[in-house]
């Protein structure tokens, strides 16, 4: 846990742990999933596709295609479960041809996607060989998918982080499942941040969201033009000379490296004037991890430069900046009696199309 529990807010900490801990070619979890039709075999009277290896008919083996090679894979026998005789061939289930192939492969179950080769569709891991039609011989292919995790019992889970030695330290995590969640523009915002371009009304975001969240946001919402997606560059307390350049027409700017900038105020307050001037001047700006003082002095520093200004918000850290904007207006519906209290205009819907 060194270094890792001392970053944000609990939920970052175990992100960044996930981070620490996945190997990446193991939990792959970024690949697609397979379509429908990569589960298809197309018949080619050409071919000379053998789907059966006699010469294993009478054994406990099978033959599994992947990444160009064939595979004979012996399942292991293990006892029945409502008996000690061992299962039967058509008792066993593919699972059981997973869990051997995985050894030989070291492609992880969760990331296998099986057919019998010759027919179409995908068969489960949970189905049975007699359920399948799968005899001693018979070839399979294996396509590969995301890592997907599973399991509800100890014994089964297929989670990562040194599950079983989490059991035996008081500081130890036991990984149980990922949540996302995601907080989805209004429709018809994209449409109305289009129309105050065209007036010639700059759209600037600002925001609590990590910059690598508003970056895909502003996007969303045309705040950060399509054009202008791979001409955007992050503000990273370096490169303020690349983002002067014409290559960079969007910028994003992070709270934490804004601050940097604004404690050389005394020091060297041409600097600041510059970083504000390069920044706010770009076709498309996006400020992330904001705090309220900061806010307030992105409006400041428009309004210095001849902006008329104004600006949404609908929380108590947002009031400064809507008192400070030439035009505050607040949200109707989830908006602090603060914020409304600071604000010129209301809006009842809490959308920003309505604005336009």
């Amino acid at each position: 846990m060194n270094g890792v529990i001392s970053l944000g807010s609990r939920g970052e900490r175990v992100l960044a742990l996930a981070q620490l801990k996945l190997d990446k070619k193991y939990y792959n979890i970024n690949l697609k999933e397979p379509t429908e039709f990569e589960y298809n075999y197309y018949d080619d009277s050409k071919s000379n596709d053998v789907f059966m290896d006699e010469s294993l008919s009478d054994s406990q083996d099978v033959i599994v295609k992947y990444n160009d090679k064939d595979y004979q894979v012996t399942i292991v026998s293990r006892k029945n479960t409502i008996g000690d005789a061992n299962r039967s061939w058509n008792n066993h289930l593919l699972y059981d041809i997973m869990k051997s192939f995985e050894k030989q492969s070291k492609l992880p179950i969760a990331m296998q996607r099986m057919m019998v080769f010759g027919k179409n569709g995908r068969i489960y891991a949970e189905q049975t060989l007699g359920e399948i039609g799968i005899k001693p011989g018979q070839i399979l292919k294996c396509i590969v998918g995301p890592y997907i995790f599973n399991g509800t019992k100890d014994e089964d889970v297929n989670f990562p982080f040194n599950r079983h030695e989490a059991l035996y330290h008081d500081d130890g995590l036991v990984f149980i499942g990922l949540f996302a969640m995601i907080d989805p523009p209004r429709p018809g915002v994209p449409e109305a941040v289009l129309k105050c371009q065209s007036a010639g009304i700059k759209v600037v975001m600002v925001t609590g969201d990590h910059p690598v969240t508003a970056k895909a946001i502003a996007e969303m919402v045309n705040i950060i033009s399509k054009k202008n997606s791979n001409r955007t560059i992050t503000y990273d307390g370096h490169n303020l000379n690349e983002m002067k350049s014409d290559n960079c027409c969007a910028a994003v700017v992070a709270g934490g490296d804004l601050q940097h900038v604004l404690e050389q105020e005394m020091a060297n307050p041409q600097m600041v004037a510059d970083f504000w001037n390069i920044v706010l001047n770009k076709e498309n700006a996006v400020f992330a991890r904001t705090s309220p003082q900061q806010k307030l002095l992105i409006v400041s520093a428009v309004q210095e430069r001849g902006g008329i200004v104004a600006v949404t918000g609908d929380g108590v850290n947002d009031s400064p900046a809507l008192k400070k904007a030439d035009i505050g207006v607040a949200m109707g519906i989830t908006g602090t009696e603060v914020a409304k209290e600071s604000a010129d205009m209301i809006l009842l819907d809490d959308n920003f199309a309505s604005i336009v």
